[in-house]
C-alpha cells in the first residue's frame, strides 16, 4: 500500500492518535478487511482447493499448502498462489494478520506473502504457536487510502500448512480473536439500511420515519417524479458493496402505499444497464420485492445506485442474495452499512479527520453564504427559542436547514456527514477547529477566529426532560422543565405538545447555549458554524427533534401538521425561518 494524505488535516498529533484509536468493522464504513482464504480471487496449484478437514474453520473452509520450496527467500518456485483484491475504506496505518494451522509442527509452519506488489517476505518458525488455529501478526507494516483496491498473494514454501483467513486491521486495533470479523470475499447475504447510502443526491440523502414498521433508523423516500429514463432522475442514492463470486438476486423491503402511483423506481449494478421495477403487486405496508434483473458478480468491490421513478415510494431496506441463499422475510438481519459509531466521540482519528475534510470543503463553497445568513439569523432572531411564540419553530427550522445543506453536500460528495456529539465526554480529540474553514471564507470572517477554550463536555449532559424516557437532575439540569414559570412542567419528550414549544424548551432552558458557552471560542459566537463541531452538535439537537416526531405527540402533532415546511424533507432553504414568520 501506498502511504497518502488526507487533505491539509492529517499528520498532526499522529502518534497520539494511532494509540487512540479503535473502531468497530461494518461492511460500508469497516476500517477493517476480513478475508476467507478459501476465496480467493484467482490462484494457481493447490490453492484453488477448498478443504474441511481440520475443524473449527471461519467461512466455508480453508487452503493449505501442498508444494515444498524451502529457499529463505521467494525464489518462483512456489507452485500454489492465492491472489485477493481487497479495499480498505479509511486512509491509515494498517497491519496483516493471517490464522493459520500448523499442527505445532516446524516442518509444516511457513508461507511466502506479499502486498502490492511489493518484496516477497517469509512467515517460518509458526509452529511455536501450537496446535489448532491461531492468529499471529505479520511483520509488514503498511499504510493505505481510503477506498483504493489492493492485492495481497501468498505462495507456498512449505507444505502441510493451513491457512483459513486473513484481517487487514487499522494499527491501533486490539488483535483478532476467535474466527474474526465477517469477511465478505466469499458469497454471503447482505443486508443494508436504506437511509445509509455513501453517495446520495435530492431526497435520498435524507432519512424519513414518518411511516411505521421500518428497519433501523428510517427509511428514504422518492420526492420526484420521473417515468422517463433513470439518469434524469432526481433521488439517487449509491451504496458499495463486497460480494464474493456468484449470481446475486436483490430485494427491496418498499411500501407503495397500495397505489399504483408509488409503486416504481430504478437500479442497476455497477454502471450496468437500468432496471426498471414497475406495476409490483398492490399492497398496504412494508414488504420485500424481488428485483426482476440478477447480477453474476466476481470478487470483489461493487456498487448499487437506486433511482426514483414514481413519487411516492419508500425503500427500507435492500437485501443483497447470492444463489443458493434464502430470500428475505420480516425485517432481515440487521443491516450492516450504517456507520456503527453513534456520537463523533466514537469516531477513530481517521473518521474525524474525515469529517473535518468534509466540513472544510463544505466551507470552501458555501461558507460566505452560511456565515452571512447565521450572523443575519441570529441578529435578528435572538438565540434562538427565547423570543416566545414562534421563536422555537424558526430556531429548529433556521438550524436543521443548515445541517441538512451540509449532509447534502457531504453525500453529494460521497464524503462523511455528521453524527451527533455526546453532551457528556471530552470533545472528539482529532477533530480540528474553526480556524482552516475561515481562511478558506476569507476576508473579514478570518478574524473572526478563536481558539476553543474547552473540550471536555464531561458533566454537560443532556436535560432529562429532552429524553425519551425522562428521569432525575442530572449535571445541573433538573428533571423538570416548565417555560416561562407558567404552565405545565415538561418531564420527558412525549409531555411536549407540539414543535415550537420544543424548540422554546431546548432554547429557553439553556440547553442549546450551553454547548457554545462551554466550548467558547469561535464556538461562542454566530461564527460557530465554522466549527465542525458546531454541525455535530446541532445534530444532536436535530436527533432530539427526531426522537419528539416518533413519540405519540409528536405523531400527532405531523398528522396535523401534514404540509409544514419543517416536515419537507431535506429542506435547505434558509431563509423562511424567522421569528416573525411563526408568530
Amino acid at each position: 500500500m501506498t502511504m497518502t494524505a488526507i487533505k491539509r488535516w492529517i499528520w498532526g498529533a499522529l502518534g497520539l492518535a494511532l494509540v487512540l484509536t479503535a473502531k468497530p468493522s461494518s461492511a460500508q464504513y469497516k476500517t477493517n478487511a476480513y478475508l476467507e482464504a478459501e476465496c480467493p480471487t484467482s490462484t494457481q496449484g493447490n490453492y484453488g482447493t477448498n478443504l474441511t478437514s481440520t475443524a473449527s474453520y471461519s467461512g466455508r473452509g480453508y487452503i493449505k499448502s501442498q508444494g515444498s520450496t524451502t529457499p529463505a527467500t521467494y525464489n518462483n518456485t512456489s507452485a500454489d498462489h492465492a491472489f485477493y483484491t481487497f479495499n480498505t475504506n479509511l486512509s491509515g496505518f494498517f497491519t496483516l494478520y493471517f490464522r493459520v494451522n500448523t499442527n505445532a509442527n516446524a516442518g509444516t509452519d511457513s508461507f511466502f506473502f506479499r502486498i502490492d506488489g511489493s518484496s516477497w517476505e517469509t512467515v517460518n518458525g509458526l509452529s511455536s504457536l501450537g496446535t489448532g488455529w491461531r492468529w499471529f501478526q505479520a511483520t509488514t507494516l503498511t499504510a493505505g487510502g481510503a477506498n483504493q483496491v489492493h492485492t495481497l498473494e501468498i505462495a507456498n514454501r512449505e507444505t502441510g500448512i493451513e491457512i483459513d483467513k486473513i484481517a487487514v486491521l487499522n494499527l491501533a486495533d486490539p488483535a483478532p480473536t476467535g474466527q474474526g470479523g465477517q469477511a465478505y470475499n466469499c458469497p454471503v447475504s447482505l443486508y443494508f439500511e436504506a437511509e445509509c447510502p455513501t453517495t446520495a443526491f435530492g431526497a435520498y440523502p435524507f432519512k424519513t420515519f414518518v411511516k411505521t414498521g421500518y428497519a433501523g433508523g428510517g427509511y428514504i423516500y422518492s420526492k420526484g417524479n420521473n417515468t422517463g429514463t433513470a439518469p434524469s432522475s432526481t433521488d439517487v442514492a449509491v451504496y458499495p458493496f463486497d460480494a464474493g463470486t456468484s449470481t446475486y438476486t436483490f430485494h427491496f423491503r418498499v411500501d407503495s402505499n397500495n397505489t399504483a402511483n408509488d409503486d416504481s423506481w430504478f437500479y442497476r449494478v455497477d454502471s450496468g444497464a437500468w432496471t426498471t421495477m414497475n406495476n409490483i403487486t398492490a399492497a398496504s405496508g412494508w414488504r420485500w420485492v424481488q428485483g426482476t434483473a440478477t447480477a453474476s458478480l466476481s470478487v470483489g468491490r461493487h456498487t448499487l445506485e437506486v433511482r426514483n421513478r414514481e413519487d411516492g415510494l419508500s425503500i427500507d431496506r435492500i437485501a443483497f442474495i447470492p444463489s443458493g441463499s434464502s430470500a428475505p422475510s420480516g425485517t432481515g438481519p440487521t443491516g450492516i452499512n450504517c456507520d456503527p459509531a453513534t456520537t463523533a466521540s466514537s469516531w477513530g482519528y481517521w473518521e474525524q479527520l474525515e469529517y473535518a475534510n468534509a466540513h472544510l470543503d463544505y466551507f470552501s463553497v458555501n461558507g460566505l453564504h452560511t456565515l452571512n445568513h447565521h450572523h443575519e439569523w441570529h441578529n435578528t432572531n435572538d438565540s434562538g427559542g427565547t423570543a416566545g411564540t414562534g421563536s422555537g419553530i424558526s430556531f429548529l427550522g433556521m438550524h436543521r436547514a443548515m445541517v441538512n445543506d451540509f449532509r447534502q453536500f457531504a453525500l453529494a460528495n460521497g464524503q462523511r456527514s455528521w453524527i451527533p456529539i455526546h453532551t457528556n465526554a471530552p470533545l472528539p480529540s482529532s477533530l480540528p477547529d474553526a480556524y482552516e474553514p475561515l481562511q478558506a471564507v476569507g476576508g473579514e470572517y478570518v478574524n473572526h477566529y478563536s481558539p476553543r477554550e474547552d473540550t471536555d463536555l464531561t458533566g454537560l449532559n443532556t436535560p432529562p426532560y429532552l429524553t425519551v424516557s425522562g428521569g432525575p437532575a442530572v449535571g445541573g439540569w433538573a428533571s423538570t422543565f416548565q417555560l416561562n414559570g407558567t404552565g405545565p412542567f415538561y418531564a420527558k419528550l412525549g409531555d411536549i405538545p407540539n414543535l415550537d414549544i420544543l424548540g422554546q424548551v431546548i432554547g429557553m432552558s439553556g440547553f442549546h447555549a450551553s454547548v457554545h458557552n462551554e466550548i467558547r471560542g469561535t464556538m461562542g459566537g454566530f461564527s460557530s458554524p465554522a466549527d465542525p463541531i458546531f454541525y455535530a452538535w446541532h445534530g444532536l439537537i436535530d436527533t432530539i427533534v427526531d426522537n419528539w416526531l416518533k413519540t405519540t405527540a409528536g405523531r400527532n402533532w405531523m398528522n396535523a401538521n401534514p404540509s409544514h415546511p419543517f416536515l419537507n424533507l431535506g429542506f435547505t432553504d434558509m431563509h423562511i425561518w424567522n421569528n416573525a414568520d411563526w408568530q
